[in-house]
């Protein structure tokens, strides 16, 4: 769910099942974090290679304008 979406800042909810992913891959206008409410999370950074993991009670910030999927 999309809670708000601006020039600065992205908010919403994400549900994903064990093992499965978002696609495309999202690119937003302003800063997004992403806080893990359960589980694990892998995020990607297709264009740079990144890959960034984050646990229960963790927080993974993506920048502005970066390219990534989970």
């Amino acid at each position: 769910w999309l809670v708000v979406s601006t020039e600065h800042m992205t908010v919403g909810i994400y549900q994903l099942a064990p093992g499965s992913t978002f696609d495309p891959v999202d690119i937003h206008a302003g800063d997004e974090v992403y806080y893990i409410l359960k589980g694990t999370v892998t995020m990607m950074n297709p264009r740079l290679g990144q890959v960034e993991e984050g646990h229960c009670g963790e927080r993974i910030l993506m920048p502005m304008g970066a390219p990534h999927k989970a």
